[in-house]
Formats: structure tokens, C-alpha cells, sequence
């Protein structure tokens, strides 16, 4: 390369205050005062390191955006295969109730169809972006590449460029990683000036989105409620994109959040095949109603995150088998003679110290799981569908969520709201158990024992045969489980209790 200005010399220099290239003769004049000075073979040696390295870490995340463009080539397909398939079922649905929810059909069908094209044309433009941003990187490490292998021939070349490239390099790679972040806080705010890198923004989400259908309760409510889908996003979606999935390997269960919640492992399957329908049919085995459904691997009982004792996150849904709180000590019971007589609450010792009732306590660790199992049993009992199958209390029309029941109000369960509102505070008593210093656990099982007993007494003044006789059976049976739950689950109950 010439100087400009000497056209008949060499640029074999670098000006280190400038940051330009000079020739002899500029060096001796226009930068005589300016001290640093390079010859420009040297210069280059010690921009090559830099030059390297930038490219290194850019081959590695061209690596990791050939497996991206993989996975959102391959989503559309598996994306469509579950929409043929949630419509399948839909279909199948429809033709026993077919006369009632015709209209239904047609506008879920669209709707399917409208979320699913949404989710197809982000991923095909996600796609467009992700291949443009590959031949950029391809482009940029080529010429990258020949001018470090002419360094040599030409090191005043690489000079020249090597700055600008090793930008350009670190752009491209940050583009990389905020098309592979997708949605996180800090890469959105570093894309603002990328309307490329902001199309492929939500790929993600739409690569890992799969629709199931949920089929609902029967008889008439089946009009209004069979027609419903969830579009999920599957936990092991996100580790199939970043290592990226095999084609001849099958999805894995996925965990589908809702409410806060997750529900999978044993529960939920997400899975390219089609959804056993039968397994929900039953609903929650605690409020008997549908929804998204986390079901135990050993009973096949399902229930919802809220209903469960205790209540389901994404941390106790990790295991591939998930298993309810009745399942591990399903077969765990005290041993005693058969001629002798079944241990009943009522008939303990009423006295209960003093140090019970007027200390505080907290509860072990193994207390509150023993709670746990004596409460989810009852309210798994068919005779409580008569207390848990509504949340809204027939008698006072408020909610009978847990959630609305005041830390204040828990041990008030009189008159004929308490018939059905008691449920609620005992349950909210045992899960405060843990953390609050409330009543002891023997206090509790008397106020569940007591439960049964005041709904026995106040069914009459319901004043309608039909429902007091109802009411007064579900209680007298859930007495008696009570007894056996008791048993089973917390013995030292009764050794607590006994007679003086």
C-alpha cells in the first residue's frame, strides 16, 4: 500500500497516537512529535491474538446457530402434527354432542388455526433472520480468514481492517446470543436498534408450543366446556433447541405451566402422541372438575396444583413419576391384632393439656406431611364431593377458596356457612402449620373430628329431608375415615390421647 500523500512510498509504518498507517517520509513530518511508532509487521503481530480469539468464539456460536436453525425448521412440522392431532380428538368429541356445539366446532377451528399460523409465520421469519445473520457470519469469517492467512503478503491489509473487523465480528456474535437469549430483559434492551434481531424475537416460544386438547365434564356441561385447548410450552423444548434433537428421537414429557404452576412428570403428557382422554375424564380427584391435570404414576389419581396437599410447584414435578402424597405410605399401617378394636377420635380422652391449648406450636417437618395425608384423603372421600365440589358456598354465595379464608377466621365454623366453609379454614390451618406457631396437630385432628360432628348436627336445620339425610351420611362416612386416616398416618395420636 502507498501513502497519499508520497505516492511514490510504502506504508510501513503505524502512528500509535494517530491509529493510522504512515509512510517514512510522514513519519519525519506531519508525525515527528507524535513518539509511538510501529513498523507495520509488528503491529500486526500483536492484533493477531485479538483477531483470533474474536474469530474462535464466533466459529463456536455459528456452531450453536446451525442447531437453532434446525430447530425452527423442524418446528412448524411437529407444531402442525399437534394441531392435526388436538383436532383429531376435537372431532371425536364433537360426535356425541355434535348437535349442540356444531357452532363451537367451526370457531375453534379457526381459532386453532389462527394461533397456529401465528406461530409458524414468527418461526418462518425467525428462520429468514437466522439464515441471513449465517451468511453475514460466513462472509465476515471468510474474509477474516484470508487476511490472516495473507498477513504475511499483505500485513498492511490486515492493519487496516483488522479493527473494524474484530468489531464487526463482536456485533455478529452478540446478535447470536440475543437471537439465542430470546426474551430475556437485558438482550430485548440490547436489540432495540436490530429490527432484524426483534422479528426473531417470541421463536422460541412458538418453536416449543404445542396444542392439547382437554376434554371436559359430561352431560350439559359438555356443550360449553368440551371445546377447550391449551397451548403449552414444554420444559425439555428448550433443552432439545440448545442441544438440538436428533431426527429420530421423540419429544420427552414436558411440564405445562399454569397458574403458577406446573404440572407434569406423572401428570400432564405433552407428547407428540395423542392424549389418553380416559385418564382425565374423572376430572380432580379433590373438586372432580377439569382443567390441566397433574396425575400420580401409582393410583392415577389427578389433581390440580391447588388441590393437592401440599400444593404442586415445578420443583416437586422435576421427577418423571410423579407420585401423590397418598401413594408412599398408601400401605403403611399401624400393625394390630384383629380382634382389636378400631381406635376412634371421639372416643379419646377429651382432656387435652394445658400446655396444648395455651402454647403455640409449630409443626415438624413429619407432622405436617402426616396432616397432609389425613387431609388429601378426606377430600379425595366420594362422600366430600358434597363440600369441595363448589367454590362458592351455597348458604352465604362467598368464595370458598383457601386463599379468601383471613388467618383470623380460621377456627370459626358456626352455623350452616361452617358446613361448608370448614373444609377451606382446616386446610388453610395445616398450611400455615409450617411456618406460624398455631394449634398443635392433635388440636387440628379434634377440629376436623368436631367438623363432622357439628355437620351432622346443623344438616337438620337445613329443613329439606333429602339434603340433611345427604349431608348427615357424608359426614358420618368422612368420621370414619377419619378414624382410619388417623390410624394410618399419625398413630401417636392416640398414644397422646389415651385415658388417665
Amino acid at each position: 500500500m502507498k501513502c497519499e500523500i508520497h505516492p511514490r512510498e510504502s506504508l510501513e509504518l503505524f502512528c500509535e497516537t494517530c491509529g493510522v498507517l504512515t509512510c517514512r517520509d510522514c513519519q519525519l513530518s506531519v508525525h515527528r512529535d507524535h513518539g509511538g511508532h510501529r513498523w507495520v509487521k509488528e503491529k500486526a503481530e500483536l492484533l493477531r491474538p485479538g483477531l483470533l480469539a474474536a474469530m474462535g468464539s464466533l466459529e463456536e456460536q455459528m456452531e450453536h446457530l446451525k442447531i437453532l436453525l434446525g430447530a425452527a425448521k423442524r418446528a412448524p412440522t411437529a407444531l402442525l402434527a399437534s394441531v392435526d392431532a388436538a383436532k383429531a380428538s376435537l372431532r371425536r368429541s364433537l360426535d356425541v354432542l355434535f348437535h349442540s356445539i356444531n357452532k363451537n366446532k367451526e370457531s375453534l377451528d379457526v381459532e386453532l388455526d389462527r394461533i397456529a399460523q401465528t406461530h409458524i409465520d414468527r418461526l418462518a421469519k425467525a428462520y429468514d433472520v437466522m439464515r441471513s445473520l449465517m451468511e453475514r457470519i460466513d462472509y465476515t469469517l471468510r474474509l477474516s480468514h484470508c487476511l490472516v492467512d495473507n498477513e504475511g503478503k499483505d500485513p498492511a491489509s490486515m492493519v487496516q481492517l483488522a479493527v473494524c473487523l474484530e468489531e464487526r465480528l463482536e456485533g455478529l456474535a452478540k446478535q447470536v446470543s440475543i437471537v439465542s437469549a430470546d426474551g430475556s430483559v437485558d438482550t430485548s434492551a440490547a436489540a432495540e436498534g436490530d429490527e432484524d434481531v426483534q422479528t426473531v424475537s417470541g421463536w422460541r416460544k412458538s418453536a416449543t408450543s404445542r396444542v392439547v386438547f382437554l376434554p371436559n365434564r359430561p352431560s350439559d356441561e359438555l356443550a360449553q366446556l368440551v371445546s377447550s385447548v391449551c397451548w403449552t410450552s414444554g420444559q425439555d423444548a428448550d433443552d432439545w433447541i440448545l442441544k438440538g434433537l436428533p431426527e429420530h428421537k421423540k419429544s420427552a414429557d414436558t411440564i405445562d405451566q399454569s397458574e403458577g404452576c406446573d404440572d407434569g412428570g406423572g401428570g400432564m403428557d405433552t407428547t407428540e402422541g395423542p392424549v389418553d382422554v380416559a385418564l382425565f375424564s374423572g376430572g380432580c380427584a379433590v373438586c372432580r372438575s377439569s382443567g390441566l391435570l397433574a396425575v400420580c404414576a401409582n393410583c392415577q389419581r389427578a389433581f390440580h396444583p391447588r388441590c393437592h396437599l401440599p400444593r404442586l410447584d415445578s420443583v416437586s414435578l422435576q421427577s418423571r413419576r410423579w407420585t401423590c402424597s397418598l401413594c408412599p405410605t398408601a400401605t403403611i399401617n399401624t400393625i394390630k391384632s384383629p380382634s382389636a378394636p378400631p381406635r376412634r377420635i371421639r372416643d379419646a380422652c377429651t382432656e387435652v393439656s394445658s400446655t396444648t391449648n395455651t402454647q403455640p406450636s409449630t409443626w415438624t417437618q413429619e407432622q405436617f406431611e402426616s396432616g397432609c395425608r389425613i387431609l388429601l384423603s378426606l377430600l379425595c372421600h366420594p362422600e366430600a364431593f358434597w363440600f369441595t365440589a363448589s367454590i362458592i358456598c351455597p348458604v352465604c354465595s362467598s368464595s370458598l377458596s383457601v386463599e379468601d379464608v383471613p388467618m383470623a377466621d380460621v377456627s370459626n365454623a358456626d352455623g350452616l356457612c361452617g358446613v361448608f366453609h370448614a373444609l377451606a379454614r382446616l386446610r388453610r390451618c395445616l398450611e400455615a402449620s409450617e411456618t406460624l406457631a398455631e394449634k398443635p396437630i392433635e388440636v387440628w385432628i379434634r377440629d376436623i373430628d368436631a367438623f363432622t360432628a357439628d355437620t351432622c348436627a346443623w344438616s337438620k336445620e337445613f329443613g329439606v329431608p333429602a339434603v340433611t339425610e345427604a349431608l348427615n351420611k357424608a359426614a358420618c362416612s368422612l368420621r370414619d375415615a377419619l378414624d382410619s386416616c388417623v390410624e394410618s398416618y399419625y398413630p401417636a395420636f392416640f398414644e397422646s390421647q389415651r385415658s388417665p
